[in-house]
């Protein structure tokens, strides 16, 4: 009889590739909660500070800056919120106002991934803390891709030039982040750079001018290897005191992987006699992985035990009797069953899927020969046989 086999052979990649971790924003982090307008509540506490999400560490800076100066006689005290680095944001505004209220606006209203992202400021030459992410396992991580979008404030400044001392963009002007990877002492690495142009001025053609208003993706493979990374923003308006446009961007879905390559997914083999009698044919074959540690195959029970092995070889193989198989005690020689394997528990059962056919199913009171797919079968009083004498049924 034809061997009826449902081969849906389990394709194992043997991967190469590593396991890629995400940034997720949008779950909590200790020392991170939001007011009714998304802001970070901490944002100003602490000074020089981290905080994390999963194996991402960030430098942040914020205080409440207070002073007094004198005028017309008058002593007059002030208190100026402050904050430098990186600070998450949930707020939904796109417009800005001004400095201290709209800052953490992005262009869209919220991150790539969900409602939470990361506005980033440059304090530049004057900056009072690490512009850094690190990696708190103390593992090094390669860097594949980061999405950002402008600032409100920046797109204020370069579209409208309403923002002194900034002024609007034109020809040849361009504003960029610049991410460079660090060593596990943290300084930078030779060579590892990736540079983000987030509006680009310098085409002689206006039409190819980019302005990002939105979440856009950077490959940062290019940084290879890293212990941590830092980021410095560019612009070429620049005056007596530095940069003159807004040094801020948005951030979101950082991914790096870990330079491990996955486990590979073990496959199984099984052999046993796929037949009946002395056609049987003991080879090994390949079980289809339908769930979950549970591995199949179907064939025609030859009423002995399987060999299972996670290679085509009877060496290591493990060998299961026909006593220790579920199922296997009420089948006959000959029917159509599933061979069911559970990984876990290392163990086989047998399902009965299809009878013999209705021809050779009962015993007849003559004899008579019956061709079935290409085999010749005996149906007597006494039984059903093969061509070799061998009782089927």
């Amino acid at each position: 009889m034809k061997k009826a086999l449902l081969l849906a052979l389990a394709f194992v990649a043997l991967s190469l590739n590593a396991k890629v971790i995400t940034l997720d924003l949008q779950q909590e982090a200790e020392g991170v909660t939001f007011d009714e307008n998304g802001l970070w509540v901490e944002r100003f506490q602490g000074e020089a500070n981290t905080f994390s999400y999963g194996i991402f560490t960030f430098s942040h800076y914020g205080t409440i800056m207070k002073g007094s100066y004198e005028y017309e006689g008058e002593i007059i005290e002030y208190e100026t919120p402050y904050c430098e680095g990186f600070s998450v944001s949930k707020s939904t505004a796109t417009d800005f106002q001004y400095y201290g209220l709209s800052d953490w606006n992005n262009a869209v209203g919220k991150g790539q991934l969900g409602d939470a992202f990361l506005m980033v400021y440059d304090g530049g030459a004057w900056a009072y803390a690490p512009k850094t992410l690190t990696f708190n396992d103390g593992n090094a991580y390669t860097p594949k891709e980061v999405y950002l979008c402008n600032a409100a404030s920046v797109l204020t400044a370069v579209k409208e030039g309403t923002l002194a001392p900034a002024r609007k963009f034109e020809k040849g002007d361009y504003f960029t982040v610049t991410f460079n990877g660090l060593d596990k002492e943290g300084n930078k690495i030779e060579g590892s750079e990736v540079v983000c142009y987030l509006i680009d001025y310098r085409s002689g053609d206006e039409a190819a001018w980019k302005l990002n208003e939105g979440w856009e993706r950077f490959d940062l493979s290019a940084l290879g290897e890293v212990y941590g990374i830092t980021y410095t923003v560019n612009s070429t308006d620049v005056g007596e005191y530095g940069i003159n446009t807004p040094t801020y961007f948005a951030m979101d879905a950082l991914s790096v992987d870990d330079g491990e390559p996955e486990e590979p997914e073990t496959e199984y083999f099984i052999k046993h006699p796929w037949g009946t009698g002395l056609d049987a044919d003991w080879t090994w074959k390949p079980l289809a992985k339908v769930a979950e540690g549970v591995y199949e195959i179907e064939d025609l029970w030859g009423g002995v035990g399987v060999n299972i092995n996670t290679v085509a070889s009877d060496q290591g193989a493990q060998w299961i009797p026909a006593a220790d198989i579920a199922g296997a005690a009420e089948l006959e020689i000959g029917a159509q069953i599933r061979f069911v394997y559970n990984a876990t528990a290392k163990t086989v059962a047998v399902e009965l899927t299809t009878a013999l056919p209705a021809v050779l199913q009962d015993k007849e009171n003559t004899s008579k020969k019956v061709m079935i797919d290409g085999k010749l079968y005996i149906v007597t009083p006494h039984g059903v046989f093969n061509q070799l004498g061998q009782e089927v049924r």
